[in-house]
């Protein structure tokens, strides 16, 4: 599991490896406590089935659905809002992929100082 750091703006921006259809969580954790809000952005190729989650946690250990069933349409976007927060530490839940490539983007806005 290898720790990143999201930065809020477009220069910072996470983009996920590819989920496959394999039934696996993502080897990344994703540090968003820096950012207000987030826009996550959904790029699928090979009649992708199935869906992905977004989790969170606060104490690095328990995971919790944070925008869950988001659907693997090639374009996919999602926006979180600054009521959506905070945010701690993501992880992406690539288990409910059947089939295709799914790849997912996460990028911060707004950072808190």
């Amino acid at each position: 599991m290898a720790a990143k750091v999201l930065t809020p703006g477009l220069t910072g921006k996470y983009t996920s490896e590819a989920f496959i259809g394999t039934s696996i969580t993502g080897d990344d954790t994703i540090d968003a406590s820096r950012c207000k809000s987030l826009a996550i952005q959904i790029s699928s190729s090979g009649s992708p089935a199935g869906n992905i989650d977004l989790t969170h946690t606060f104490n690095g250990t328990d995971y919790a659905a944070l925008s869950a069933n988001i659907a693997l349409t090639d374009g996919t976007i999602v926006l979180l809002d600054i009521t959506d927060g905070p945010f701690g530490i993501l992880r992406i839940d690539g288990t409910d992929v059947t089939a295709g490539s799914v790849v997912m983007t996460i990028v911060g806005i707004g950072a808190y100082h």
